[in-house]
C-alpha cells in the first residue's frame, strides 16, 4: 500500500480514537485520583487506546517512507472528520467559525501534499 493510503488508514484509526474517547468519558466526573484509573479500564477508553496504537504503528511505516515534513501535516486530516462525527454521533452544535477553520487547515494540507 502507498503511503498516502496507510497515512488515510491512521487518519481514520486515530479519528476512531478520539470517538470512544468521547464516548467513555460522556457522563463521567473525573478527578485525578481512583476515577482516572477506572476509565482507563472502561471498554470505550481501551477500545480509543488500541485505535491509537494502531495508528501510531501504521504512521511509524509511513515515516520509513516519507518525509516527517510532509506526512505529519496530513494526520489535520483528522480534524474534519472529528468535526463530522462530533455533529452526527454526539449531536454537538459545530459553529460556523469552526468549519472555516477546519477549512483553512484543509487548505494549507491541500498545499503541503501538493508534489511539485
Amino acid at each position: 500500500m502507498n503511503s498516502f493510503g496507510l497515512i488515510l488508514i491512521s487518519v481514520i484509526l486515530g479519528t476512531a480514537g478520539q470517538l470512544f474517547f468521547k464516548a467513555g468519558t460522556r457522563g463521567v466526573k473525573l478527578d485525578f485520583d481512583s476515577s482516572m484509573i477506572r476509565i482507563f479500564f472502561s471498554p470505550y477508553i481501551l477500545a480509543g487506546l488500541i485505535t491509537y496504537a494502531s495508528a501510531t504503528a501504521i504512521f511509524l511505516k509511513v515515516l520509513t517512507q516519507e518525509a516527517l515534513s510532509f506526512a505529519y501535516p496530513m494526520i489535520s486530516l483528522t480534524y474534519p472528520l472529528v468535526l463530522l462525527c462530533s455533529l452526527l454521533i454526539f449531536k454537538e452544535p459545530v459553529p460556523a467559525f469552526r468549519w472555516i477553520g477546519v477549512l483553512f487547515i484543509m487548505i494549507g494540507v491541500f498545499f503541503i501534499g501538493k508534489r511539485f
